[in-house]
């Protein structure tokens, strides 16, 4: 269980042929920590440019949670390096911070990537010294789209997470496979039916 004072950051790694409907599941994750009363920002391209929908039902109505939710569209990195910057002046802290698709903003170099996880990294670590209590940040990158962002970016990152999937009749079967600091842990099977 995390102290006081502590960050704990997640890279989630996947290729883009793995079905993955991202967007999806980083608001299932934002939903949950919101139903425990913590400030979630999700930081993200426009939804509707994603290729994936959010699935609403009926837990996903409660107006209270929803506002707990906060998100913020870029373009950029630079809007995203700046946002980073302005955290340090804002009133409401959040506890978790959600990136998905690092790689589609508008990354120059693969120096970018790490810059912008840097930036991600000293606001959660602000956060979490505001708030006295753990703050957490997950991002998300499509490692297609550049061969080193792993390899960069891994260790700045607590645990590392690669998304693999395969098909089985109807399912889709995903597997992440963990580490902590590059130790492999045992890896997580998820089935999801299509």
């Amino acid at each position: 269980m995390p102290r006081k004072h502590q960050t704990v950051s997640v890279l989630i790694c996947r290729k883009e042929s793995v079905p993955f409907n991202e967007i999806n599941f980083l608001f299932q994750v934002a939903w949950s920590y919101a139903e425990k009363g913590l400030l979630v920002f999700i930081l993200s391209k426009s939804i509707i440019e994603a290729d994936s929908a959010i699935h609403f039902n009926s837990n996903t109505s409660r107006p209270e949670i929803l506002q707990r939710i906060i998100f913020r569209y870029f373009s950029e990195s630079s809007e995203v390096l700046q946002w980073c910057h302005e955290v340090h002046n804002r009133t409401k802290i959040p506890r978790l911070f959600l990136m998905s698709a690092l790689e589609s903003f508008g990354l120059s170099h693969e120096f970018e990537a790490v810059e912008i996880c840097a930036a991600l990294l000293d606001a959660i670590q602000f956060c979490s010294q505001c708030s006295q209590k753990c703050t957490y940040l997950l991002v998300s990158i499509c490692t297609d789209k550049g061969d080193t962002y792993p390899s960069n970016l891994a260790p700045l990152f607590d645990r590392v997470w690669h998304l693999e999937s395969s098909q089985c009749n109807k399912h889709t079967f995903f597997q992440m496979s963990p580490s902590v600091h590059g130790v492999p842990l045992k890896k997580l099977n998820i089935l999801c039916t299509s």
